[in-house]
């Protein structure tokens, strides 16, 4: 089984499309829309995730910050 994946990004369309090419490859697909709700999920989650894919601009808080 592939690892989860966790996708960041506050447009539904990105996570949509995104999400589903790698639901079909077998990932498991977690979704944030913005780097708050991300973090929220990654510590509920953080066994599984072994990959994020982070939008730049977000409201409440962005990428770079969420990276961090």
């Amino acid at each position: 089984m592939f690892p989860s994946v966790l996708i960041v990004d506050d447009e539904p369309s990105i996570l949509q499309s995104l999400g589903g090419l790698l639901a079909d490859e077998g990932f498991e697909v977690l979704t944030a829309t913005d780097g708050v709700e991300a973090l929220a999920v990654y510590e509920a989650n953080q066994q599984r995730i072994r990959l994020a894919v982070l939008d730049i601009n977000m409201p409440r808080m962005e990428g770079r910050e969420t990276l961090a």
